[in-house]
């Protein structure tokens, strides 16, 4: 192959250990059956703060598989900056990162980059039959992502709030209710930014349905409800990076 294949990660079920077989049977040398296949080196970079889920497949197969494979794993990256990392090895023809983890917006933005190997259906002899043990929600995923990215582990979408019984004693059970315990409680609730984080995501991605709003498939023009929510909280979010320099500057 003239290219190394890039499997994305769609966000929590199944089967992974056959990607760990398949990147290795995709990226191998196009030696004849009679020559020994050279072990592979194969970077993994995680995009999407996942790699915890997954990681000890990969292990477990390198565990079992010495001869075949080495997997080395870089320093995590936000989801943003990874086509941009992966760009710049092509253009400098130095292609060393194999196998990337993301979630939704890296694996999309990738494939506007066209940075990502289409792995199906060109190497569907070598993978399992993944429609058959996908849930419906991961199916709909897959088919979404055109052939360029495998889901491995899913989990539910729905927004999930965390908090503690002893300092929450009646928790917002509405939308409208934790607008109203939000701007009751400044800095005192918090989502990690959506950009970085599945979770913030999902809440961000959440809102226009709980809100009600004309078109939650259009943040441009069908999210009134969700952009003056989250205008009017605004003030009252914990932010981190706020948080910290005020303890600096004491």
């Amino acid at each position: 192959m003239t290219r190394r294949n890039f499997l994305t990660k769609a966000g929590s079920v199944t089967l992974a250990a056959g990607v760990g077989g398949t990147l290795l049977e995709a990226c191998g040398s196009s030696t004849t059956s009679t020559t020994k296949t050279p072990k592979l080196t194969v970077q993994v970079l995680d995009g999407g703060g996942t790699l915890q889920l997954v990681k000890q497949i990969l292990l477990n197969y390198q565990k079992t598989y010495p001869d075949k494979v080495n997997f080395q794993f870089l320093p995590s990256a936000t989801a943003p900056t990874v086509p941009g990392k992966i760009k710049a090895q092509e253009d400098a023809h130095k292609q060393d990162i194999a196998l990337v983890l993301g979630g939704y917006d890296l694996v999309a933005s990738g494939i506007a980059a066209g940075i990502w190997e289409q792995v199906l259906p060109a190497f569907s002899s070598k993978l399992p039959d993944f429609t058959s043990i996908y849930q419906d929600p991961v199916k709909q995923y897959a088919t979404l992502t055109n052939g360029y990215a495998i889901p491995l582990v899913y989990t539910a979408g729905s927004p999930l709030f965390e908090y503690d019984p002893a300092k929450v004693a009646t928790p917002p059970t509405t939308i409208d209710q934790l607008k109203a315990w939000i701007l009751a409680n400044p800095h005192k609730f918090e989502y990690a930014r959506p950009r970085n984080s599945g979770p913030g995501r999902t809440f961000l991605m959440g809102l226009p349905y709980l809100l009600g709003d004309s078109d939650p498939i259009d943040p441009t023009n069908g999210w009134a409800k969700t952009w003056a929510f989250l205008k009017a909280i605004d003030p009252a979010i914990f932010i981190l990076d706020q948080q910290l320099k005020m303890c600096q500057s004491h």
